[in-house]
């Protein structure tokens, strides 16, 4: 499972990248807020679900794998909704500026 968190940290790095560079922003900063908040959503779902596991089950219950395959979507889905919030955010920005970027 190692493997697919370094894709997803490298396919929402690139991303957030391609964002900045689109609308000429700080590069190295979006792309350090994508990987944060892929990671620390990542590592809350993780524990989230540790916890959940745990307390529904009735005895300490940890499979990597199990807690892998609700925490991944978790991550890539609010990572999503965040990108889709700077990026409008970001076009707001521009049409009051009035630098209208097509």
């Amino acid at each position: 499972m190692d493997l697919i968190i370094v894709l997803g940290v490298i396919f929402t790095g690139y991303q957030f990248l391609k964002l900045s560079q689109k609308y000429k922003r700080n590069p190295i900063l979006y792309l350090i807020i994508g990987v944060v908040v892929f990671l620390v959503t990542y590592y809350a779902g993780t524990v989230f679900m540790m916890i959940f596991l745990n307390i529904g089950l009735k005895f300490p219950y940890s499979n990597p794998t199990i807690i892998s395959c609700f925490s991944i979507p978790l991550a890539i889905f609010v990572t999503g909704i965040s990108y889709k919030v700077t990026e409008s955010k970001i076009k707001r920005e521009n049409d009051i500026n009035g630098k209208g970027i097509n």
